[in-house]
């Protein structure tokens, strides 16, 4: 069955809500992601940054075999989180690029 946009982002969001019971908050968990992959590139990164990057890795997952739905799906929620947090990140006023610390993980 070919399914429509629509419900393709019904799948999506109910998702979302269905990671955020077993995963926790999205906010948060990019917040974490983000900390991780600052750590590593010794820079500084947002969490809608950390959330872009793992759109990326499914984006690059569907150049790679075959076809799967589920890499379409998770990079349109990751990039929903992204977009979500983007906004949050516009309208907050705290310090960014070095020397913003590093928020301890939870």
């Amino acid at each position: 069955m070919v399914r429509t946009p629509a419900e393709i982002l019904d799948k999506v969001k109910a998702t979302i809500a269905e990671r955020g019971l077993s995963h926790g908050d999205y906010a948060e968990n990019m917040d974490n992601t983000a900390d991780l992959q600052s750590s590593f590139l010794r820079t500084r990164l947002e969490g809608s940054q950390a959330a872009v990057s793992l759109a990326l890795l499914k984006i690059s997952r569907m150049t790679c075999g075959g076809f799967n739905i589920d890499d379409y799906e998770d990079a349109i929620g990751y990039l929903a989180i992204a977009g979500a947090l983007a906004e949050a990140e516009a309208q907050e006023e705290r310090p960014s690029g070095p020397e913003r610390t590093l928020r301890v993980l939870r």
